[in-house]
């Protein structure tokens, strides 16, 4: 599916529940003044307020939550029809990465600067101009009048892709007598040499 075939999506059809789009793109800018992480809680994930002397969950109504860090990267994804803003959570980039946001930011650490504050790692950064899947979610959320970004489930690198069928490779032996000593096909066993 194309971006603008998404966007298409969103715009002229009825609200669903819960439907998956696989596209495949280029992220063509990461968001780096968006942040990278945030600090969740760590009940229910959602973003933690700071008071002066600790953190507090809204949702929770917890005025002293745990809280944990964790990713949120937005990028701009491109192709030919249109433009579109992606947003990938904790799981996605962990997976993607095999690097939690708590582990990324100890790397990155700072003297005095709070993670959320802190540069975006370069591997994060490194996704630019890169192409992936991405596996979009779309839920009621993306037919409201609010609705400016879409929420990635999953990202499909080059690495999971599906093996190509054995019969692909005609890299040697294939049991059909036609292989020569070497790995190559030996054209007189196999009736397609000169005649």
């Amino acid at each position: 599916m194309t971006i603008a075939e998404l966007n298409n999506f969103i715009t002229t059809d009825p609200p669903q529940h819960e439907i998956d789009f696989l596209i495949t793109e280029r992220v063509s800018r990461v968001e780096a003044d968006k942040g990278w992480c945030y600090v969740a809680c760590s009940k229910c994930s959602k973003k933690l307020q700071r008071t002066v002397t600790s953190f507090e969950c809204a949702r929770c109504s917890n005025p002293h939550a745990v809280g944990s860090l964790r990713y949120r990267v937005e990028m701009v994804v491109t192709d030919d029809t249109a433009e579109g803003t992606f947003v990938c959570f904790d799981g996605v980039m962990t997976k993607l990465h095999n690097l939690r946001a708590s582990e990324a930011a100890q790397l990155l650490a700072e003297e005095g600067v709070n993670p959320e504050e802190s540069a975006m790692p370069p591997f994060v950064a490194g996704m630019e101009g890169k192409t992936y899947t991405f596996q979009v979610r779309v839920t009621s959320y993306n037919f409201t009048v609010n609705h400016q970004t879409f929420t990635v489930s999953r990202i499909i690198n080059e690495v999971e892709h599906a093996p190509a069928p054995d019969f692909v490779d005609d890299g040697g032996d294939d049991n059909d007598d036609d292989d020569a000593p070497n790995g190559t096909i030996d054209r007189e066993k196999s009736g397609s040499g000169k005649g």
